[in-house]
């Protein structure tokens, strides 16, 4: 729902930086389907960096729907500070290995602990 509405979209570029909130209600979940809906998205910039309350279950179930935006071209999703761990990467790396279309990534992971 909500941003898988916006069928014209290309781009998008959302920071949620050192967001207290984010974490533990499936809200990057329903995110990363939103997105996987958005037929005409080739760019995503993503910065999640200081949120510390986001949990490996949150990536996990972003990137795996995430992987639906098969027109994806371009993404930068910054995590540093997260404290994520191997589930959040593994969710994410199954999303990413389903875009095809992918030429561009920038992954930053940095600081998490």
């Amino acid at each position: 729902e909500g941003l898988g509405k916006l069928s014209k979209l290309s781009g998008i570029c959302l920071d949620l930086e050192d967001c207290g909130l984010l974490g533990g209600d499936r809200g990057l979940e329903c995110l990363g389907a939103s997105l996987g809906r958005l037929r005409r998205l080739t760019q995503l910039d993503l910065n999640l960096c200081g949120c510390k309350a986001i949990r490996d279950g949150d990536l996990y179930g972003f990137g795996w729907n995430l992987g639906s935006a098969t027109s994806l071209r371009e993404m930068r999703l910054f995590l540093q500070g997260t404290g994520l761990g191997n589930l959040a990467l593994k969710g994410l790396g199954f999303g990413l290995g389903k875009l095809g279309q992918l030429v561009t990534l920038r992954l930053d992971l940095s600081r998490c602990s």
